[in-house]
């Protein structure tokens, strides 16, 4: 009987605490729906039964369609690009080598990581537990890592360029007894050896085969599950792992580029040099000299290999032997716009970041300041959105594991916040806030809270809200006189 009170008392809890929150989340007027939870059919297993004529199946029919073969990933038309091990060692190539892609590079990282990170609060969350919840994950993140936070953000800037940036999350223990996190050590992409999937495609895990860099210098494969990766996908198509990065895109006109690069060099050089001409002795070459002796076909490569080594510099010289003659023939003009061409794919390169801007006014090449700055607002926009990938990304998987591994769970979430990406025309942003919060115009609260935080500043306290208002009303006053001040105009309304 004891059981069978505790039973109902539990179930009456649960209904009462069902209507309360129904009646806070109810629309002003309408009255809250009542529903028992009593007569709420048992789910079958599998099901989820909103409606008595609604019922969803879970799980997944369907398959993602990637082309996964013993654990690696086959998504690209080019078969020199499918292998990622060959596709890391040519973006490697670019980004060491190429100066295009070195800009493309600092323009997404610098300014994301010039930002200003903090550990918030939940939203709408106020009590001073979740405040002191922030700031502690916030001092783990900024100073407590054997690496800078710095160091995070440009690992996980880079899966920009090369799809995906893989991090092994590392814990210990800190002084006040804590677990947090020790770093976010970064996994080399071409040591990942193989992926490892579910049946729906989710991601299980990595395999990943590489040489230890201690003195014993060994073979090692581990698998590093996914609960302990902290994986940056950037645009990860289908469940890919290894994502889209603009390295990927920008290869076809690198490789036009570094082609012309080298075959101007060649020109430039033998416009200088001039192509030099051998003329061999007629009394051992000439056309009654015989048929060639194995000496004669030596003496011959050896001549060929010596005029193949000319190359412009002070100390270039020839010494003539045994009747062998040189000159030099000129080439004739010049006249391959080389300059133009390779201008021509460093800008393509430039545009896969929308970084073209960068390249304006140079080499010939025309931008007036209003395109410029165009173009270079939209850069700074779509940089707010690779910072706001990273932040979603961390207070995703990382933040959960860390509030469940030092709390009891039951607690709203922090999140990792960054503020405004680039340099702001201080001129403007003046502008913009004085006719924001100009007292003559009744704005809508809510319009200016989402004006604010489409500007990255952040909505408005509730004491900043209260002083608004305050202010609002006293102008009213003072303007009607005695007259009831106008009521302040809903959001709603005014769409």
């Amino acid at each position: 009987m004891a059981s069978k009170w505790f039973y109902w008392r539990n179930r009456r809890r649960v209904e009462e605490a069902s209507a309360k929150a129904r009646a806070e989340m109810a629309p002003a007027g309408r009255p809250p729906l009542k529903v028992s939870l009593l007569t709420i059919p048992r789910l079958k297993p599998g099901r989820v039964t909103a409606a008595a004529n609604a019922i969803a199946k879970t799980g997944e029919l369907g398959v993602t369609g990637l082309d996964v073969r013993n654990g690696r990933v086959y998504d690209d038309y080019n078969s020199d690009m499918m292998a990622l091990s060959d596709r890391m060692a040519r973006y490697e190539e670019m980004r060491r080598s190429d100066t295009a892609v070195a800009t493309i590079e600092n323009c997404i990282s610098l300014p994301v990581r010039r930002a200003v990170w903090h550990v918030r609060p939940a939203e709408g969350d106020e009590s001073e537990a979740g405040k002191l919840l922030a700031a502690r994950i916030e001092k783990n993140l900024m100073w407590e890592m054997t690496h800078s936070f710095d160091d995070l953000l440009r690992s996980g800037l880079l899966a920009v360029l090369y799809g995906f940036t893989a991090l092994e999350i590392c814990w210990d223990e800190k002084p006040d007894g804590r677990i947090g996190w020790k770093k976010f050590a970064e996994r080399a992409r071409s040591t990942v050896y193989r992926w490892e999937f579910s049946d729906e495609g989710e991601l299980l895990g990595l395999k990943q085969r590489g040489w230890t860099s201690n003195e014993m210098r060994e073979m090692r494969t581990v698998t590093i599950p996914a609960e302990d990766l902290l994986l940056f996908t950037w645009r990860g198509e289908i469940g890919n792992p290894e994502g889209l990065g603009l390295l990927r895109q920008a290869w076809k006109p690198y490789n036009f580029k570094r082609d012309l690069e080298e075959f101007a060099a060649i020109r430039i050089e033998r416009q200088a040099m001039s192509i030099p001409v051998l003329t061999p002795p007629d009394d051992r070459f000439g056309a009654d000299a015989g048929e060639f002796t194995d000496a004669d076909t030596a003496e011959i490569e050896n001549m060929l290999a010596a005029a193949s080594r000319l190359r412009v510099g002070e100390d270039a010289g020839w010494i003539e032997l045994r009747g062998w003659h040189i000159r030099f023939e000129w080439p004739g003009p010049a006249d391959v716009p080389f300059d133009t061409f390779i201008e021509r794919f460093h800008q393509q390169i430039l545009q896969t970041a929308l970084a073209q801007f960068v390249g304006f006014s140079q080499a010939g090449d025309k931008g007036s300041f209003g395109l410029s700055k165009d173009a270079t607002a939209f850069f700074l926009m779509t940089m707010e959105a690779a910072a706001d990938w990273i932040a979603f990304t961390f207070n995703h998987k990382a933040i959960p594991q860390w509030v469940a591994m030092n709390t009891n769970g039951a607690v709203e979430m922090p999140r990792l916040v960054h503020g405004p990406i680039g340099t702001r025309d201080i001129a403007a942003m003046g502008n913009f806030l004085h006719s924001l919060f100009d007292l003559n115009v009744s704005t809508p609260i809510e319009q200016i809270e989402r004006a604010l935080e489409e500007t990255g500043m952040g909505g408005m306290s509730t004491v900043a809200i209260d002083e608004l208002r305050a202010a609002r009303q006293a102008r009213a006053s003072k303007n009607l006189g005695d007259a009831a001040p106008p009521a302040e105009p809903n959001a709603l309304e005014l769409r």
